[in-house]
């Protein structure tokens, strides 16, 4: 069985994934700002995992878009 390398589920541009990482920080920097030892997954990026770690009981997944699909987003934070 050949083996390949993991790859997104959908390719980000640069623009697009900066602006994910603008939403990321503000939401880590909400939490601790409320108390909670938040921070990014950095191994997340389309690979699994939440986007943020630290709220105990929740997996964060941030999406800064203009149309949220809402089934996709409760999906995703579901595998996470």
């Amino acid at each position: 069985m050949k083996q390949t390398a993991l790859k997104r589920k959908t390719p980000l541009g640069r623009k697009p994934k900066a602006r994910g990482n603008r939403a990321e920080l503000e939401i880590v920097n909400i939490l601790k700002g409320h108390g909670y030892r938040a921070y990014r997954n950095f191994a997340s990026g389309g690979y699994g995992g939440s986007d943020v770690i630290g709220l105990p009981g929740f997996a964060v997944e941030v999406k800064m878009v203009e149309k949220l699909n809402i089934w996709a987003a409760l999906a995703q934070s579901e595998e996470a």
